[in-house]
């Protein structure tokens, strides 16, 4: 029998899954975070095992299927186990369809779609061992499309129908499937995006927004509760209301609000 529950989380090293990381540490799992920025990894590595957290940190792109296998394999050789997987790591974008490249879309799909994919594929047994939890992060522009984010929102739509589907496929597994929407959430201050034509530019600080927190707190509580589907903040509950019962009324408000206010460019 293993002391710590295992928990893996993409993307762990900055922002919502630092935050993320840090709460599973708190609550005595041993984690392991995945990313791409050694520093980052570094840093994070360093403050939460000052704070006598059980941690590892892994430099790993899981937009490599390669990479993602012998991370699996490094994790269940040296912890025997993985209880849980948050699939946290994501890229976005601001700009139009018709203005943005089609390499833009390639890299989002490669890192919010196929670097789940990469990492669910050789979890699974361990997982289904375990009886374990996925959790995928999502957003609430996976329940509609917003103006100047589309292949980011496809990206997430994307994970919300692989989830709905690996749960019917992995139901008699006794493995959790879950998703969480998240809402409009304070952003780190180095926080970048893809601009049309691939480069990199700054995004700006959300400060009336949720704290990446909040959030944390949420996606522990799926995993640990085993719900299947969570959309969080006032705001993204609302949206997805809106979205559901109201459809013309909400394109209609979304794109009047994109416009005057330019809040999704």
């Amino acid at each position: 029998m293993h002391e710590k529950k295992v928990v893996v989380i993409t993307g762990g090293a900055k922002g919502i899954g630092k935050a993320i990381a840090t709460t599973y540490c708190r609550k005595g799992y041993h984690v392991v975070v995945l990313g791409r920025d050694e520093k980052a990894l570094k840093t994070t590595s360093s403050e939460l095992a000052r704070l006598g957290c059980s941690i590892h940190a892994m430099k790993t792109d899981v937009g490599d299927a390669t990479e993602c296998s012998d991370a699996v394999a490094a994790i269940i050789a040296d912890h025997g186990t993985i209880d849980v997987l948050v699939l946290n790591a994501g890229v976005s974008m601001r700009g139009t369809v018709e203005a943005t490249s089609i390499e833009v879309a390639e890299k989002i799909m490669r890192t919010n779609f196929f670097g789940s994919l990469n990492m669910i594929k050789p979890a699974l047994p361990a997982l289904r061992e375990s009886k374990g939890s996925i959790v995928f992060i999502s957003s609430i522009m996976a329940l509609r499309g917003l103006p100047f984010t589309s292949y980011y929102g496809a990206s997430k739509a994307a994970l919300k129908i692989l989830s709905e589907s690996m749960r019917c496929e992995l139901a008699h597994t006794g493995i959790h499937i879950g998703i969480v929407h998240v809402g409009m959430t304070r952003n780190e201050p180095q926080k970048r995006v893809f601009a049309p034509d691939g480069s990199s530019i700054a995004l700006d600080e959300r400060k009336k927004a949720a704290t990446r927190e909040s959030v944390a707190d949420k996606v522990v509580a799926c995993s640990e509760k085993r719900i299947a589907e969570m959309t969080l903040t006032p705001i993204g509950k609302l949206a997805g209301f809106l979205y559901r019962h109201f459809p013309r009324l909400s394109r209609y408000v979304t794109g009047r609000f994109s416009t005057v206010t330019r809040f999704y460019r």
